[in-house]
C-alpha cells in the first residue's frame, strides 16, 4: 500500500459557523472523507478491507486550530508517516 495520500477540500458557506470560522465537526468530516478517497485510490472497498482485517477510520483525533478557515479556504489532508494532518 502507498502510505502517502493527500487531498484538498475547499471550505464553503455550509462549513462555517455564524462567525465565519470553519466548524471543528466539519474538519473531522473532511478527514473521514479523505479516508474514503484514500481507499478508493487504493481500490479497496469495504469487503476487500474487511477480508484483510483492515479498516480506515478517524479515531482519537487531536485537533489544534492555528487559524480560521473562511469560505474559499482550502484544507489539505495529508495521510503519511502514520499521521493525519489537516492544513488550512
Amino acid at each position: 500500500m502507498n502510505p502517502v495520500f493527500e487531498t484538498k477540500t475547499v471550505i464553503t458557506e455550509k462549513d462555517v459557523d455564524c462567525f465565519g470560522r470553519c466548524k471543528s465537526s466539519e474538519l473531522l468530516y473532511i478527514a473521514q472523507e479523505a479516508a474514503t478517497r484514500h481507499c478508493l485510490v487504493l481500490k479497496l472497498d469495504w469487503d476487500t478491507m474487511a477480508s484483510m482485517g483492515l479498516f480506515w477510520a478517524v479515531t482519537r483525533t487531536h485537533v489544534q486550530i492555528l487559524g480560521h478557515a473562511a469560505p474559499g479556504s482550502t484544507v489539505t489532508v495529508d495521510a503519511s508517516n502514520g499521521q493525519l494532518v489537516l492544513q488550512i
